[in-house]
């Protein structure tokens, strides 16, 4: 572990002395960067100094030097030191392929191509869900690309094959505290820890039913599978492992699993869950004009077992046909909602229509409107 100081950058070390409660101390020599930090239980403040440009000749020697002061004040191991430096600021999701063509550290060059765009795409779907969850992603949007590119393909380790799929500095955004304490994290962190999540719903599915409910909403959707399923397509015996070690900077969620793996069944249910939710009979964009029949400031949604407010039925006449489909409001529509229902006036509103249900609900509605 020790050779990955020479990984440490300046940035790296003082992002990680921040967050630890160290305070930077102006100094005459702009080449070297000073901290100091009161230690009560040694009744005492300590310094430390490094050089402020990896190009200085001691730069690495000096470092250790710092790995070494840090982990007797900190009464913590060495690797564990350089580890949580280099982990302060950025999410990582660590990919090991396991294979026979994986054997001795290197894959072949189609093989390779497939799993970089296959994690490209695994992550603008991801975005793309997590700012819209959706069972099929008809396009990918400028935004989950635009957050697909700030993540980065760090330094591979040895092993069967590992790649190391990194986030920016997410020390630079910073995060929200939002309503009720809970942290409003980045979009990088929210796509990572749906790919995670995602993986854990595949591999310990014990209902598939149940696996469609819920996994485009938290995990995967058709086109995060089919990410994977073109990786793994190359050849029958490829296995995945998924790893992820969290930026220290932000609190970590206790409900996604650190490690996952992924074998030859999975891959399977994955692509189960693709072909179901790709079918058109379950899962149709849709736009609705129709009447609000019913008004319920709540319901409850036995298919996810739990209960949502302002949900309305609307009655939707389609090509000689009658269908009630009911879905969930915000306030604002509820509102309107109620008066159109009052006034016996039509309302249009556009989504996703799950039909998978014995009674049709609409996901995702938006443009919601009284004619």
């Amino acid at each position: 572990m020790l050779d990955f100081v020479e990984r440490i950058l300046p940035e790296n070390l003082e992002i990680y002395l921040k967050v630890n409660g160290w305070s930077k101390l102006l100094h005459k020599n702009p080449n070297l960067y000073v901290y100091e930090k009161l230690f009560e239980e040694y009744s005492k403040s300590y310094k430390i100094v490094f050089p402020s440009s990896i190009e200085f000749d001691d730069y690495t020697d000096k470092v250790r030097n710092v790995v070494r002061t840090l982990s007797v004040l900190q009464n913590d191991t060495q690797p564990s030191i350089i580890r949580n430096i280099l982990n302060t600021s950025k999410d990582v999701l660590s990919l090991r392929l396991i294979s026979s063509s994986a054997s001795n550290g290197s894959i072949p060059l189609e093989l390779a191509s497939r799993l970089v765009s296959g994690i490209k795409e695994l992550i603008i779907y991801s975005v793309c869900n997590e700012t819209r969850p959706i069972p099929v992603v008809p396009r990918m949007t400028k935004d989950s690309m635009k957050y697909a590119n700030e993540f980065r393909f760090a330094q591979t380790q040895k092993g069967s094959f590992i790649v190391n799929i990194e986030t920016h500095d997410i020390f630079e955004d910073g995060i929200q505290l939002g309503v009720d304490g809970m942290h409003d994290y980045p979009m990088t962190r929210k796509a990572i820890e749906r790919i995670q999540k995602g993986f854990e719903l595949i591999s310990t599915v014990n209902d598939e039913e149940d696996l469609q409910d819920i996994s485009y909403r938290i995990g995967l959707n058709a086109n995060m599978c089919d990410a994977i399923l073109d990786i793994t397509s190359y050849q029958g015996d490829i296995e995945i492992e998924s790893r992820v070690s969290w930026a220290n900077y932000m609190p970590q969620s206790k409900e996604i699993p650190v490690r996952v793996p992924l074998r030859t069944d999975d891959f399977a249910v994955m692509k189960r869950l693709s072909d179901f939710y790709r079918n058109e009979e379950n899962y149709i964009e849709v736009d609705i004009v129709g009447y609000v029949s019913t008004l319920h400031k709540k319901w409850v949604d036995y298919k996810e077992n739990r209960a949502k407010d302002r949900v309305i039925t609307i009655v939707w006449n389609v090509e000689g046909s009658t269908h009630y489909v009911k879905t969930q409001l915000n306030e604002e529509e509820y509102t309107l909602a109620c008066d159109a229902h009052r006034d016996s006036r039509p309302v249009e509103i556009s989504g996703t229509l799950d039909k998978s249900r014995n009674r049709w609900f609409l996901e995702n509605p938006h443009g919601f409107n009284v004619q």
